[in-house]
């Protein structure tokens, strides 16, 4: 049965896969960034700025710019 399905099976992408959503947030008044409808502390240094989120499946990681 493989050798017929054989001619219809793709190749594998040549790049991986990345389960990893990135995206630019600003942290709120109360020090905290909003990310999938959930908040995540950060320093109060960071009020007002910008930074860039990405949310993996087991992991979150922010960054200021």
């Amino acid at each position: 049965m493989y050798e017929q399905e054989k001619a219809f099976l793709i190749c594998c992408p040549e790049l991986p896969f990345a389960n990893v959503r990135t995206s630019d947030s600003r942290v709120d008044k109360y020090a905290t960034v909003n990310v999938d409808k959930k908040r995540y502390s950060v320093p109060t240094g960071y009020v007002g700025f910008k930074v860039k989120v990405l949310l993996g499946v087991d992991e979150i990681a922010i960054f200021f710019k």
